[in-house]
Order: C-alpha cells, then sequence, then structure tokens
C-alpha cells in the first residue's frame, strides 16, 4: 500500500512501536529509450514495486501481506526520467529480509515497458543502487542509444563510449534501525540530495560517479551467458584467480546466476568476486513453447541443430552494450570470455584496448554425427546429415544469422558504433572470428582433460588443453532424502543408477516410464555386493538371490509434460520398496556420482566430466542437441559408454535382446562379468585422469594458472581486426574459392555418397521382394502365437495332433526358409561391400 495512507500517529501515552525499517528511494531512470513509449503515453512515466515472498507461499499466517506501491507522474526528458519531488517507500526489513522486490517501470496508460529485480537483503547492503531494466518481453537489455539510429551514432567517438548506454533504474536506499512509529511520518518531507545529473558526493554510481578505485590486485573481467553450465567453471575459475593470484573478478552474465554466483563468496577476501548484469534470459527463452518445440524436433532434423548452433552466439548480441560498459567502468587487466561470447569479446577487447583470453568448453566447430542409425531412412539420409553437420555449412550459415541486422544488433552495425573494422561480408565456409584470433594468436584456453579427448586431440592443434574445472565446495554434501536412499541401496547391495537431463526438455511422463521399466524389468537383477562396492561371491548368491536395481530419477524443470496418474501410482509404490527417488531439485553431483554404477544422462560436459572423473559408465540419451553429441562421441571411443540415443528410442523393443533397448544398455553399463566392460573400463579412465590431475583434483589451480599466464605476461591486445584483404579483388577471390569449394562438396555428396547409398537401398528394396519377407514375417508372427496358445493349453487337442501330422510340412518350410535367409545373407554382404555412410 501506499505510505501517504498510513493513519495518524497514537498518542504518547500509548506505548510506541518500534520497526527495522528499510527506506527506499525512486530516483528516477537514467539512459531510459524513450522509443519504448508511444508517444501519447510519454505525459507521465510510472513506476509499480511489488514485494515477492519467496516461493510465493499463499496462506502462510506468519508471514505479513505483500504490499505494492505506486509512484506515478514521472518525468521525461533527455532519456531521463526524474521525480520531482524523489518518491519513496518504506518496509520492514526484518521480516522481509528473504523478500525480493519486482520493479516495473509502465506508461501513462499502465502498459510495461520495463522491470528490475532485486531482494530486500541485498538492497539494504548499498546506499546507492542502479538496477538495470530490462523488457518485458525478450529479456533483453534496454539502451538509451540504439545502433539503429544513424544520426545519433554519428556524434560517437572512434571508440563509441557512448554507445548504447544501458537503462538505469536509480535508487537510493537507508535503513532506519529501531525507530518509532510517528517518526516515519516526519520523513515524508525528507529530500534525497542524490541528483540524476551530478551523481553522490564521494560514492560510486556507475557513469555517474567517479570510477572504481584500482589496488593492488589484478582485475579480470569475465564475460558468460546461457545455462548454469555456461557460468559454473567461470565462478570455479574465478575463485582460483583469487585464491592463488590474488585477483580481483568481475563476473558479467545474466541476472538469474546473480545469487549463485554470489553464494559461493565463501573463503574469499572482501570485494574480490563481483556481478555484473549483462541482460538476457536465457532459462525463460528455452521454456517458451516454440523453444520447446524447436529444441525437441532438433533431435530428428539436423538442420534445426545447424540452425540452433549457427544462432546461438548471435542471440547473445543485445548484451553487448552492457558488456561493453561494465568493461569500460571496470577498466580489467585483461577479460576472459566463453565460446558463446567470441564476438562479443572481440569488440571489447579491439574498443577498450584490454587483453582478451579465451576460457573455450565446447572446442568442435561442427556437429558430430549421428551415431543411431537404425532405420533404412536413416542411412539413405546419412550423407545429407554429414553435409549439414560439417565446419563448412554451418560456417556459411553463421555468417548469414550474424550479419542479419535484426533490431539494430547485427554484428557488423554493432563492430561499426565502436568505430572498428567490420567483417568482410560474403558468405564463407570457414569460421572467420575464429580464424582471426589464431591469426592474432590470441590465447584459447580448454577445460578438458586430454585424457578425455584420446586420438580426437591432434584434430584442434589451436587450443590449449588443461584439465577438467569443477567447482567444489564444503557443501557438496547429500541433504537426508538423497543420503537414506543411496545408504539404503547400498546397505541392501543393490546396483544405483541416475537418470537426469538437466534443462533439456524430455518431460516428466518419459523420465518416469523409463525408471519404473529399469525397476521393474526381470534382466536388470545382479548378485548383491557389500558396502565396499565388491560383488558377491557365487554361493553367497544362492543364499541371498539376485536383486533389483534402484533408481534416482532426477524431475527438475520437466513439468511441461507431467506424467499421467497410473504412472505416478507404480512410482509410489516403487519409492515405497525404496527402489525410486523422485527428485524435483538439484542435488551436488560431486557427493553423488562416486557412488553411482551407471548413469543416464544428456551428455553435456558437467554431467561428463563428472561421471568419467568418478569412473561411472555413460548411457547418453536426450534430446542430443550440439556438444551433446560430441561428448557421447568421446565416451565411446573410450569404451566408458553407449553412443547416443534418441530419447524416445530408449523404449522401443530390441528383439535381438528380447527386451527394451534401456534394459540392454543398462545390462552393459552394469553387468561386470565379461572382460573390457563398460565399467572396467570407466575405472580405468578415471585412474588416468586422476594421475593426470595430481595434486590438482579439481583442475582450479591449472587452469587458473593458464589463464592468469596468458592474461598478463603473454597477454595479447587486438588490433585492426578485418582489416586485411579488404579491396574489391580480394573479396571476389574470397568468395570464387568458397563457392569452388561447395561445388566441390556438393558433387562429392552426390556421386560418391548418396549413390552408393541409393544402390545400397535398392538392393534391400530387391531383397525384401525377392525372398518374401512380409509373407515370412507373416508366418513366423503366425507360428509365435500358436506356440503361446500351446504352452498357455488354451489350443484343443485336435488342432495339437493336426499340427503333429503336419510334421514334414513343417520341416520343408524351415529348411525353405533358411535357403531364403542364407540367399538374402548374401544380398546384404553384396550391399554392405559398397561404401556406405554411417
Amino acid at each position: 500500500m501506499d505510505v501517504t495512507k498510513i493513519p495518524l500517529p497514537v498518542k504518547d501515552t500509548v506505548p510506541t512501536e518500534r520497526f527495522t525499517m528499510i527506506r527506499i528511494t525512486v530516483q528516477g531512470c537514467k539512459n531510459f529509450p524513450s522509443r519504448v513509449l508511444r508517444r501519447s503515453a510519454r505525459s507521465s512515466v510510472q513506476i509499480k514495486v511489488r514485494e515477492l515472498p519467496p516461493n510465493n507461499p499463499e496462506g502462510d499466517a506468519s508471514l505479513p501481506i505483500p504490499a505494492s506501491f505506486e509512484f506515478p507522474n514521472g518525468h521525461l526528458e533527455d532519456d531521463c526520467v526524474e521525480f520531482d519531488p524523489p518518491r519513496f517507500f518504506q518496509t520492514d526489513l526484518e521480516t522481509h529480509r528473504s523478500w525480493k522486490l519486482d520493479m516495473k517501470v509502465c506508461d501513462h496508460f499502465g502498459v510495461e515497458v520495463a522491470y528490475a529485480k532485486i531482494g530486500l537483503d541485498e538492497l539494504a547492503g548499498k546506499a546507492t543502487w542502479c538496477l538495470l531494466l530490462q523488457s518485458p518481453y525478450d529479456h533483453n537489455p534496454l539502451y538509451a542509444v540504439d545502433t539503429a539510429c544513424v544520426h545519433r551514432s554519428r556524434r560517437l567517438t572512434n571508440k563509441g563510449i557512448l554507445v548504447r548506454s544501458p537503462a538505469l533504474l536509480m535508487l537510493d536506499v537507508e535503513i532506519i534501525g529501531g525507530v518509532r512509529r510517528q517518526d516515519i511520518y516526519k520523513m515524508r518531507s525528507m529530500r534525497s540530495n542524490v541528483s540524476l545529473s551530478s551523481g553522490r558526493v564521494g560514492g560510486y554510481i556507475p557513469g555517474l560517479g567517479p570510477r572504481r578505485r584500482r589496488n593492488s590486485r589484478t582485475r579480470v573481467f569475465m564475460v558468460t551467458r546461457g545455462t548454469r553450465g555456461d557460468v559454473q567453471p567461470f565462478v570455479a575459475l574465478a575463485r582460483g584467480l583469487i585464491l592463488d593470484h590474488n585477483c580481483e573478478v568481475v563476473i558479467c552474465t545474466e541476472l538469474n546466476w546473480k545469487s549463485f554466483i554470489k553464494s559461493f563468496r565463501s573463503g574469499l577476501p572482501e570485494g574480490t568476486l563481483r556481478f555484473r548484469p549483462a541482460g538476457g534470459d536465457t532459462m525463460a527463452q528455452t521454456r517458451t513453447a516454440m523453444s520447446q518445440l524447436i529444441t525437441w524436433e532438433g533431435q530428428h532434423y539436423d538442420f534445426l541443430q545447424s540452425l540452433i548452433f549457427s544462432a546461438q552466439e548471435r542471440n547473445f548480441f543485445p548484451s553487448e552494450g552492457c558488456c561493453y560498459f561494465w568493461a569500460a567502468e571496470e577498466m580489467p587487466d585483461f577479460i576472459v570470455f566463453g565460446f558463446t561470447m567470441c564476438h562479443l569479446a572481440m569488440i571489447l577487447g579491439e574498443g577498450l584496448r584490454i587483453p582478451i583470453v579465451g576460457f573455450i568448453c565446447q572446442p568442435d566447430h561442427k556437429i558430430e554425427e549421428r551415431r543411431d542409425i537404425s532405420t533404412h531412412l536413416d542411412r539413405l539420409l546419412g550423407p545429407t546429415r554429414q553435409a549439414m553437420n560439417s565446419e563448412g555449412f554451418n560456417a556459411a550459415l553463421m555468417s548469414i544469422v550474424q550479419q542479419m541486422s535484426m533490431r539494430g544488433v547485427g554484428l557488423n552495425r554493432l563492430r561499426k558504433t565502436r568505430g572498428l573494422w567490420t567483417m568482410p561480408a560474403g558468405l564463407s565456409d570457414t569460421m572467420a572470428h575464429f580464424e582471426e584470433l589464431r591469426k592474432k594468436e590470441v590465447p584459447m584456453i580448454v577445460p578438458i582433460s586430454e585424457i578425455a579427448l584420446g586420438d580426437y586431440k591432434e584434430q584442434l592443434p589451436q587450443y590449449v588443453f588443461t584439465d577438467f574445472i569443477f567447482l567444489r565446495t564444503v557443501q557438496d554434501t547429500l541433504d537426508d532424502e538423497l543420503s537414506g536412499f543411496v545408504q539404503q541401496a547400498l546397505r541392501s547391495g543393490r546396483r544405483l543408477v541416475l537418470m537426469t537431463f538437466s534443462s533439456m526438455p524430455v518431460g516428466e511422463r518419459t523420465i518416469l516410464d523409463m525408471a519404473i521399466e529399469a525397476c521393474t524389468s526381470e534382466q536388470l537383477v545382479f548378485p548383491p555386493r557389500r558396502l565396499n562396492g565388491h560383488i558377491t561371491s557365487t554361493s553367497t548368491l544362492g543364499s541371498l538371490g539376485s536383486l533389483g536395481v534402484a533408481v534416482i530419477a532426477m524431475t527438475s524443470g520437466q513439468d511441461h509434460d507431467p506424467a499421467p496418474p497410473e504412472t505416478m501410482t507404480k512410482a509410489k509404490l516403487l519409492a515405497q520398496e525404496g527402489r525410486l527417488l523422485i527428485r524435483s531439485s538439484g542435488c551436488s553431483f560431486a557427493a553423488l556420482f562416486p557412488k553411482l554404477d551407471a548413469l543416464i544422462g544428456q551428455g553435456g560436459l558437467g554431467v561428463t566430466s563428472e561421471a568419467l572423473r568418478a569412473g561411472v559408465p555413460v548411457i547418453t540419451s536426450g534430446i542430443l542437441l550440439l556438444d551433446q553429441r560430441w561428448w557421447a562421441a568421446r565416451v565411446t571411443e573410450l569404451g566408458c559408454g553407449s553412443k547416443p540415443v534418441k530419447v524416445d528410442r530408449l523404449l522401443n523393443w530390441d528383439h535381438s535382446n528380447d527386451s527394451t533397448r534401456l534394459v540392454k544398455l543398462l545390462r552393459l553399463a552394469l553387468d561386470t562379468s565379461e572382460e573390457g566392460n563398460w565399467t572396467s573400463r570407466s575405472k580405468q579412465v578415471a585412474k588416468d585422469i586422476a594421475r593426470v590431475a595430481g595434486h590438482d583434483p579439481d583442475g582450479v589451480k591449472r587452469n587458473a594458472q593458464e589463464v592468469f599466464l596468458k592474461g598478463t605476461t603473454q597477454s595479447v591486445v587486438l588490433e585492426d581486426c578485418y582489416a586485411e584483404n579488404r579491396d574489391a579483388c580480394s573479396c571476389l577471390a574470397r568468395q570464387a574459392k568458397c563457392c569452388c569449394r561447395c561445388v566441390e562438396r556438393c558433387l562429392r555428396c552426390i556421386f560418391f555418397m548418396n549413390l552408393p547409398t541409393l544402390f545400397y537401398v535398392l538392393l534391400l528394396v530387391l531383397s525384401e521382394c525377392l525372398c518374401c519377407g512380409p509373407c515370412r514375417r507373416r508366418c513366423r508372427c503366425f507360428c509365435s502365437k500358436k506356440e503361446q496358445m500351446i504352452e498357455s493349453g488354451d489350443e484343443s487337442t485336435d488342432d495339437v495332433e493336426g499340427s503333429s501330422s503336419d510334421e514334414s510340412t513343417h520341416r520343408f518350410n524351415a529348411t525353405r526358409s533358411s535357403g531364403i535367409d542364407a540367399s538374402r545373407t548374401s544380398l546384404g554382404s553384396l550391399a554392405l561391400s559398397h561404401p556406405v555412410s554411417p
């Protein structure tokens, strides 16, 4: 409610009530883009503030009712919104400490045009705050000057420091401890002396106050965006740089990861790990219906995967203004960037004359070949998929997507407003920005163990490989629910299996169906084992019998496809038996993975590296996008797991094994009776990785040392990127060369790959027709049904006697069938002698 509606104070004779209040004054907005407002709605700007309780509890009488505040009559002038006098509201800090504030900037008609969020506990930590304003539609940051405005870009300097300044919501915060109720009314007449044009005297306001002072520490600026797997390695690297190399690290990423980053400040000197918002919300974008549809269909169509791969960095271009703004404010000693922020890091480094270092978690520039080939159509389309997955096709598609200037955020338009050379126009079948970085000798660090790469390392000579990096803290423990389930499974001697697909939209229904299939399959029974992990002897097996597996199913973020009631009933029965645990929240993989016997995961870097370090065999399944296929191929080459399998094929029936594919793969992962099994090979790879890591099991020290060395003593500053070979003759020669390579690859694909595949399909069709494949399968199905009826006793005696009298006929049919199968085998071997795509 509004503070102006508070009733009059009570008399002095009544005992006064004291509060710990926080007073928040809304000064206005800086660099506010007037273009987001309709002309008819610019007469006044409103700011609406709403309190958000933690987890939005309903009906909790112990919590106060969330309040909302509305501040109208904001005056818009010269890209600034000011309130005269500044408006404020107050709230109780003691009971609202874990609450958040949702601040919305609305036009004259109440339509939301921007928003900002912050926690009350965090808000009380500083006297002045500048909150980044983001669009409520696409969650991208708002800027006062857009690159599409040509007349505004002419006023810029060569480096373009004034371009695309992010819109900020200015707040003044004051804590009022132990005040009386009547003292609150005296503060209503108080006005803040902070002005949007001058700033607080002696304070630090980004873009307004004095620049932050530099101390003796080396300042590092990290830029990254994406899911938690894209941010977590940078947090681990930041801790290593701070503790081992006396650095001060600023991580610029999405607002969603602010609390995650700040939660790892424990044990660090004060002020050495800071956060700066880059805008955007990747998790919200992936949860939309269209994104989930494209992601799900991407497992079936490789062109969609190529499109996602080519557009993933283009999706982060709107954060360029924020990253440039914060880098200009901080002026670090060097910049560390991720795979999806390569273009933006080049703009920051060249525009501000700051060295850059790459920290690349995805070293390959092509999409791994599909290994789950189970139909003739998959074989027929193999050459086409191979062409789409190649680096040349993805590079050409990426050059088209990145040079498209939609809403003024094309790559060349961004570089032009910073006074830099634009990327040469036209198509290119090579990654031009990575080629430019290689020419400039920019260091590129890859946090991957050479043991995990195997022979594939020879195909990536431009990178410096270190070791897997893990974010380890003292909080890496299992909660009571998970620890109790694991201990119960170990005491009973069961194998423990984990199913986790992270943010991939697999769905709760599919995950629980697979978990129930694994728990109830009669083929997944193994001898009980002791607590130390050794399998008991055969004599013990005879006395105790075999046991089924225990499954942990991670269903966090999979509520878009809920399980039906009958599935939940089966799951609850298995949970009561201690066979199944459904987790709707995450856990520490560092504490859980060493206790597992097998893993079914989506194949990301984080899950795969944890499994390789713990020596757990991996069954890679899920949507299988981008680097997930690549990691599945590395695991297969190491002999530590299966080839990638689509998640919708795991429950398909495998006639050769008389079970589903899921049961077959789990049997291979859990059965340790054969030599060279996945489990023994995984244990050996884990020992090799631990031997190479030595006294640095988390990989933090080695990665931090390499990054610090490349950013200081061996630093590289970019100059005149894309400045060579820009004349007309060079452009024509480059395009002609690219065109010749494309024609050559097309001819090779048609004549040397597609024609043998078509001939192979023709032989398959002829073999089916000549050998009467449909009729043979129908007879076999009829015979199997008849045998089942005889075994069940449902068939009459006359039918049995009739079948006995026709024994000679069955022998003749069997002989004929074997001859047909032999002839088909010869045709199949003839077809396979020709080149066939994988």
